[in-house]
């Protein structure tokens, strides 16, 4: 069973793109039914080709808006995957790896151990030391062609896939009702038995009831993902459902003995901790670890890892009449190894300084929005660092301050300034002339002082007005604009009394 996660697989499951393509699809489904009204309508009134012409131009752009929407959607998604490849494929293999175990204790014959074994080493591998994205290298190969199930490379049909695709008709809902309904008691009551060894909620009876139908549907699902986990092992015959059901009657028939609690000790050998120590370097300090680091880490996980503490157990449990496997984890090297570099001097400084670089961009974001950052919001600051330093994004704090900024703004200025948007941005031009006239600083203007001048009930006000309250101030008589206009009135006053030519 392979463990490794493609981008395919990844957008495949992802719930934003998933909700994408499902609307592109309706919008589709959509555009072609008002397609096919629209090519019919040869003989139709003059109105209702016309109601038909709109009715297809409004599905285009529907479709057209979706298909641009789901395109941005999976581009977004795509970059995410890239980028945060380590992140992603570890947390999968981990997912994956769980499943793998229980696989392997209920594996049926030593190829299928084989090869289950081999996917849980690939996902450890990938757990301990994960890698960066790589582009897929595009082999030039024969084209896959058709065929009920399709054909591989060499034209060999996909018994799995042709298979599969049986067992999905047959679970139709109305061919599973139909095959049902037609048989007799006896045979009805022969798949009811089957279907009830297999630990399937179904009543022994010949007569035809939705239970049956149910169950019956219920099996063929079974038998098709039983199918498709085992696709990668060598040599496996795909299920139908009278041998999927012989299995799982097997299973529950040999479940009362359960097998007994084991242990399993992870250890890290020194090549594959110094792989994963230089990773958890990269992740919380952006650096290598300095082989003295390495040494030093390797010495108290060896020592950990190790004691009889750290052996993590298995045991096994019947529920409602199903073999469970439980595991005690008792020890995870690499958590053991992030608390430990987390100690670390470095990382604390590290931790230090980027919270008074986050600190410096907030009291920058309040500053221009009218506030002081210690003083208006010192009660929340440490809680915001905290916060940021554990993975939170600044820019929720920082709209958290452009918002309470706006709350005393009349509404029909708050409602034309973009959220994302500081105040000093959208009062710049106010700010600016303010700045000319009494030779202050810009980015020492005061956003109290301008506000008021500024803006009304309306929204902002024109420059002229600015102009006039600002004349008002009582420092306007201080200012050379205001010694240049006096100047003017009296040189004319003087020039009516004819005093100067």
């Amino acid at each position: 069973m392979a463990t490794g996660l493609t981008l395919e697989g990844y957008l495949k499951n992802d719930s934003s793109v998933k909700a994408a393509r499902k609307k592109l699809d309706a919008a589709d489904k959509k555009l072609k039914a008002a397609r096919a009204a629209s090519n019919s309508s040869r003989y139709a009134s003059e109105d209702t080709i016309t109601d038909l012409k709109a009715k297809l131009s409004l599905a285009q752009s529907e479709y057209n808006t979706a298909k641009d929407a789901a395109s941005e959607i999976e581009t977004q998604a795509t970059d995410y995957f890239k980028k945060n490849y380590q992140e992603i494929t570890t947390s999968s293999a981990k997912s994956s790896l769980g499943k793998l175990q229980t696989a392997l204790s209920n594996a049926k014959s030593k190829i299928e151990a084989d090869a289950i074994q081999k996917s849980i080493d690939e996902a450890k591998a990938t757990i301990a030391s994960p890698q960066l994205y790589k582009e897929p290298v595009i082999k030039k190969g024969k084209t896959k062609t058709g065929g009920i199930g399709g054909t591989d490379d060499t034209g060999e049909i996909d018994l799995i896939t042709q298979t599969n695709a049986a067992l999905a008709e047959k679970a139709k809902q109305e061919n599973a009702t139909n095959y049902l309904y037609s048989l007799s008691g006896p045979e009805r009551l022969a798949w009811a038995k089957k279907l009830k060894a297999a630990k399937y909620n179904v009543p022994e009876t010949g007569e035809y009831n939705s239970s049956l139908v149910d169950a019956y549907i219920s099996a063929l699902g079974d038998a098709q993902n039983e199918n498709t986990f085992n696709k990668s092992v060598k040599g496996y015959i795909p299920n139908t459902l009278e041998s999927y059901l012989n299995y799982k009657t097997n299973l529950v028939n040999t479940g009362d003995q359960l097998p007994e609690t084991t242990g399993v000790q992870q250890v890290y050998d020194k090549s594959t901790a110094e792989g994963v120590i230089d990773n958890l370097f990269q992740t919380f300090l952006k650096r290598d670890a300095s082989q003295a680091e390495i040494n030093s880490l390797y010495k108290q996980l060896d020592a950990e890892q190790k004691k009889a503490s750290s052996i993590s157990k298995t045991k096994y449990k019947m529920v409602n009449g199903v073999k469970v496997k439980v595991e005690e984890i008792n020890f995870d090297p690499k958590v053991f190894l992030e608390n430990k570099i987390k100690e670390l001097p470095t990382y604390k400084e590290s931790l230090a300084a980027k919270s008074e670089q986050n600190k410096l961009s907030l009291a920058a974001t309040a500053l221009a929005n009218g506030y002081n950052l210690e003083s208006d919001f010192g009660t929340q600051l440490p809680s915001w660092l905290d916060a940021i330093n554990k993975g939170e994004s600044i820019s929720k704090f920082q709209s958290t301050i452009r918002k309470n900024a706006r709350n005393a703004l009349p509404e029909a200025v708050k409602n034309s300034i973009d959220p994302n948007e500081d105040l000093s941005t959208a009062f710049s031009t106010y700010i600016s002339n303010y700045s000319k006239t009494f030779g202050v600083p810009a980015s020492q203007v005061s956003l109290s002082k301008i506000i008021p001048m500024a803006t009304n009930e309306k929204g902002f006000v024109p420059i002229y007005d600015f102009e006039k309250k600002k004349r008002q101030l009582a420092e306007w008589d201080y200012t050379q604009d205001a010694r240049t206009e006096t100047a003017n009135v009296v040189s004319t006053v003087l020039k009516d009394f004819g005093f100067k030519g």
